[in-house]
Parts: C-alpha cells; structure tokens; sequence
C-alpha cells in the first residue's frame, strides 16, 4: 500500500500567517498610540507608528516568530494526524472472499485491493476485484448491490487529480482512479495506490 504523499505548502503557511499577524499587532500598536499620544501630534504618533522600539519592529519579529511557529504546528497536525487519517480512509476493510459467490464458473480472482467507489454523494467502502474478465466492486454494506464492468468494454482507465482542499495549504492529496467504459458514466474510486491500479489494466485503455 502507498503512503499518501501529502505534503505541506510551508512557505504560503509562514507568509500568511505573518502578514496576518504582523496587520493585527500594528493595528494594536495604532490603537495604542491613539490612546497616548494627542492628535495634536500626528507627526510623533507616526513616527511612533513606524520607528518606535515595540511597534513596527517589534511587530516584524513577533510576526516572523508567529509564522514559524504556526508552521511546526500545522506540519505536525499533517504528519500525526491528517496522514493517518488519509491512510485508513483510503484502506477500508476489504474481503475479496466475498466475491467468489457472485463469479461465474469460469472466472476467477487475479488482484484485488480495497477502494471506495463514488455514488451520489458517497464513497462507499468496499473491495475492487479484477477477474480474468470483468472489473468487481463489491461494497461492504450488506444492502448494496455490488457493481462490474467486462474488461473487453473498458475503454480508458486513468488518475484524476484530487479536488483542492485545505485552503491549497496541503497538497500531494491521493490521485482518483477513473475508468470509463462506452457510453457509460465515469465511474470513480479513491484507493491507496491508484497508479498499481491502473497497471492491472490494458496498455491501450490505462492512461497516467
């Protein structure tokens, strides 16, 4: 099984959470001053503003500070948290046993791997088979019928990117697997190696 291969965008996560920073202290540095120095003097509160020890300077460092640190933060909520979550998400429980019931007497199972097929709104968990003639998938629900095409009718099998997600802060986020047959709908999956997937299928109908 791949690993998925999401990676933080670090340098859109420290300038943005600087450049936030760095806008609200000043802002706090200018309510500050209104509060000290009289309008009287707009040239000392401006001065103040850019010049002084603990504003426009201090801000800087203190939004640099912030900028890094919320980078640790976030690249270790990706590592610890997000990946595993990828992970299993994209390994639901899987048992190709179940399918020998539905193949007929001269089929049988050369590769499975379990995958999520998209259905409406949903990813259903299941297991994808391939046969010696037909593409399997059978779902975990027990109330879901299961779904095959015949590899003679497959026409294209390729990897879709996956939609953006997380701002764009995250990217690497695992390819879909796509396949088309005739006329019929695309027919979309989410599995942990869709590129060994792809290589289950025809030359001519895998595309990368």
């Amino acid at each position: 099984m791949a690993k998925p291969k999401l990676r933080l965008d670090a340098h859109a996560v420290f300038w943005r959470a600087a450049i936030v920073t760095f806008c609200l202290r000043q802002l706090w540095v200018w309510y500050r001053i209104q509060n000290f120095i009289p309008a009287s003097k707009p040239v000392l509160r401006l001065w103040v503003f850019f010049f002084g020890k603990k504003a426009m300077p201090m801000s800087l460092l203190v939004a640099l500070m912030v900028g890094g640190l919320v980078v640790l933060l976030a690249d270790f909520w990706l590592q610890f948290l997000i990946r595993p979550l990828v992970k299993r998400w994209l390994s639901p429980p899987s048992d190709p046993s179940s399918a020998v019931f539905h193949l007929s007497p001269n089929e049988w199972i050369i590769d499975s791997a379990p995958a999520r097929r998209f259905t409406g709104w949903l990813w259903r968990s299941g297991t994808l088979v391939r046969t010696n003639h037909r593409l399997w998938f059978f779902p975990n629900a027990w109330d879901a019928e299961p779904w095959s095409q015949s590899l003679g009718d497959l026409k294209q099998a390729r990897l879709k990117p996956a939609p953006r997600a997380a701002w764009g802060f995250i990217r690497g986020w695992p390819e879909r697997l796509a396949l088309t047959a005739g006329a019929d709908a695309e027919q979309v999956f989410a599995v942990a190696d869709p590129e060994g997937i792809v290589s289950w299928f025809p030359t001519s109908a895998a595309h990368t």
